[in-house]
């Protein structure tokens, strides 16, 4: 963000950086800040990003999986999104691994690794693309391994589940 902002950080502060940016942020009219995949609270401030009545022009889009840092930053609306459906799961997954419907014994194994991402959109894209022209042998590999990952005890980052940790075992 900050060379397309045209930034430099010569300053070698946390707090030195924080500031250029909040100064430099201050001069646009209309700013979107997206700040994705969220896991603890973000002081906006702190890392020099203005907003609420220090700066009306900038909106500050967060995606998180943990309803507790929308309430604990305040957050002034939500949208909750659900995992996939399976149909959605599988949809999506197939696209991502360039499956097609006449590869019978690949979409076997392919829907048993898919099953395992369990819905959840950046383990079925990732997990797809890593495993796109692969051979059958090294998809039942990877289904091995996700079904010994155990996702369903995945690694816990507070009290929220990590999405990534399916994928550390490929």
């Amino acid at each position: 963000m900050a060379e397309s902002l045209g930034l430099q950080f010569d300053v070698k502060t946390k707090e030195g950086r924080a500031d250029r940016l909040w100064q430099r942020l201050k001069t646009e009219k209309k700013l979107l800040v997206i700040l994705d995949d969220v896991w603890q609270d973000v002081n906006l401030k702190e890392i020099g990003i203005p907003f609420g009545d220090d700066h009306r022009g900038c909106k500050v889009l967060l995606t998180t999986r943990d309803r507790d840092i929308c309430f604990h930053m305040q957050c002034q609306q939500q949208v909750l999104l659900s995992i996939l459906s399976k149909n959605e799961a599988w949809a999506l997954f197939k696209i991502n691994a360039g499956l097609r419907d006449e590869d019978s014994n690949l979409n076997t194994v392919a829907e048993e690794v898919a099953r395992e991402c369990q819905g959840l959109p950046i383990a079925l894209v990732t997990v797809g693309r890593a495993l796109r022209g692969k051979s059958v042998d090294e998809w039942e590999f990877a289904s091995t391994k996700l079904k010994n990952s155990q996702l369903q005890h995945m690694e816990r980052i507070g009290e929220q589940k990590n999405a990534y940790a399916c994928l550390k075992r490929l």
